[in-house]
């Protein structure tokens, strides 16, 4: 998925509390995001994940993630999906009790993304409107650079426990 554009925003509360996890053994503590930094579903792509997690194939998932999926020259690739929560994940719940989660190093370069689900000339399926999109394109900010301050992030934290 590309970033897009002309998505409307949703109506959110000033800030949104996200849970973190604070072990390994998968308890989370509850940390305050302002509504710039969440990341959230529009109505449309809440309606349709409930519809989708009906389906057979998608109904034993209990959340849905978002993803860097790669980078190229025009900056992220995104990916959404259903799949198992997993300690180590940011949790955003959502309206009609989903949960979108997403990893903190992808978080880091995803904050404040709008996801719609869109069926039109862009294709069928989530499409990720990040605001930030536009800092990581290009030659200026290669893959190297990128994999190399998710790469800190990572280093930081085992270090800090």
């Amino acid at each position: 998925m590309n970033a897009g554009s002309g998505v409307a925003p949703l109506d959110q509360p000033p800030d949104q509390k996200i849970a973190v996890d604070s072990s390994a053994a998968g308890s989370h503590d509850v940390v305050d995001v302002s509504a710039e930094e969440a990341i959230k579903l529009t109505d449309r792509a809440v309606s349709c994940t409930v519809e989708l997690a009906r389906l057979p194939e998608y109904s034993n998932y209990g959340v849905l993630r978002i993803y860097l999926a790669g980078k190229g020259c025009s900056g992220f690739n995104y990916g959404v999906q259903f799949d198992d929560q997993r300690p180590e994940d940011l949790l955003f719940p959502q309206a009609e009790g989903v949960m979108l989660v997403c990893d903190a190093d992808s978080y880091v370069f995803l904050k404040g993304a709008l996801i719609d689900y869109v069926d039109d000339e862009r294709g069928k399926g989530y499409w990720v409107e990040n605001p930030h999109h536009r800092r990581y394109r290009g030659k200026f900010y290669k893959k190297k650079m990128w994999q190399e301050a998710l790469q800190q992030r990572k280093e930081s934290r085992s270090s800090g426990e």
